[in-house]
């Protein structure tokens, strides 16, 4: 349904954001139920880095399907 509001660009930014979500969703309850209490700081600093790339990654992709 999010993907057909999206219009033209549903298809190709729909699913990276739909993933994205999905990820994020599953490292919130990771943390929430405590899966990542005994991860080290470096763990974390990569889960986090990774979010980020995520993050920036549709932000490119809706900026040049855009114009």
């Amino acid at each position: 349904m999010g993907a057909a509001s999206l219009g033209s660009l549903g298809n190709i930014v729909g699913w990276p954001i739909f993933m994205t979500l999905d990820i994020l969703a599953g490292l919130f309850w990771g943390a929430v139920s405590g899966e990542w209490k005994g991860a080290s700081r470096r763990a974390l600093i990569y889960n986090w880095m990774g979010v980020a790339v995520l993050v920036v990654a549709i932000a490119v992709i809706s900026s040049g399907n855009a114009a």
